[in-house]
């Protein structure tokens, strides 16, 4: 806390500090010098400005006083105010944070490394003539089940592989599924092939044993085997041998949009 000086009063106080106060008018010792007045009067009146004298005197030093206690009033909320800033400033100035720790964060052992792409085999908004399950037979000779998906696409059209595999089955002769192309993949974890059905005669540039990749060319649409009309059949098949629906699996799995 800073010590209060003393500071000098203004030309106010300096005034009171500085007016002269004239001195009580001796009388003389010899009485023969006296005035002739009366002694008594003489004195009364002596006595009166003696009075009068000493109220001046109070009078000055009790102004005095006062104003020196103004001016002790006046620099007291300056000082005061002095104090509390830099106090103030003080303990801003202090002012400091505790250390955080940094929240470790859990993490999974889960961890996407990669994916299988999935995409269509020819373009998804093709007409679909055929689907899955139960059906009316097209032919005399055609099945009342449907194990796969018929796609009335233009004869001539390529026809992709829907995932990366491998070809396990190719049939070059004619029979009830025509030119053909079989693929194994492993998707998800799941071991399913894939069939190519109906294709044109001498479009399947692939062999057994051959790795594809998603979207190779496997063969063209065309209209061989058990066939009314040039499409594309194809059929899904698990692991035990069950064909299940290509569509519905397809529409779960596809992952690419078509033409990328």
């Amino acid at each position: 806390m800073r010590a209060a000086h003393w500071r000098a009063p203004d030309r106010k106080c300096s005034s009171l500090f500085h007016s002269h106060v004239p001195p009580a008018v001796p009388l003389p010792h010899d009485p023969d010098l006296l005035p002739n007045v009366d002694i008594e009067e003489h004195h009364v009146f002596g006595s009166r400005r003696a009075f009068l004298d000493l109220g001046r005197r109070k009078l000055a030093v009790g102004a005095a006083a006062i104003c020196l206690m103004s001016l002790g009033i006046n620099e007291l909320p300056a000082a005061a105010t002095t104090v509390q800033a830099a106090e103030a400033e003080a303990s801003l100035q202090s002012f400091s944070t505790g250390y955080v720790a940094t929240p470790e964060i859990e993490r999974s052992g889960y961890d996407v490394s990669s994916y299988t792409v999935v995409q269509w085999p020819i373009n998804p908004g093709t007409a679909v003539s055929d689907y899955f399950g139960s059906r009316v037979p097209p032919c005399a000779t055609c099945s009342s089940y449907h194990l796969g998906i018929d796609w009335d696409a233009e004869s001539g059209s390529a026809v992709g592989a829907i995932a990366e595999g491998t070809v396990v089955g190719l049939d070059s002769i004619s029979g009830d599924l025509g030119v053909h192309v079989v693929i194994e993949h492993e998707i998800d974890g799941q071991i399913v092939r894939s069939v190519y059905a109906h294709l044109l005669s001498g479009s399947v540039p692939v062999a057994v044993g051959q790795t594809v990749s998603p979207g190779d060319t496997v063969g063209r649409v065309g209209n061989t085997g058990l066939s009314t009309g040039a499409h594309l059949h194809l059929a899904m098949i698990d692991v035990d041998g069950t064909f299940f629906d290509p569509l519905s699996w397809l529409q779960s799995h596809v992952n690419v949009e078509w033409g990328q």
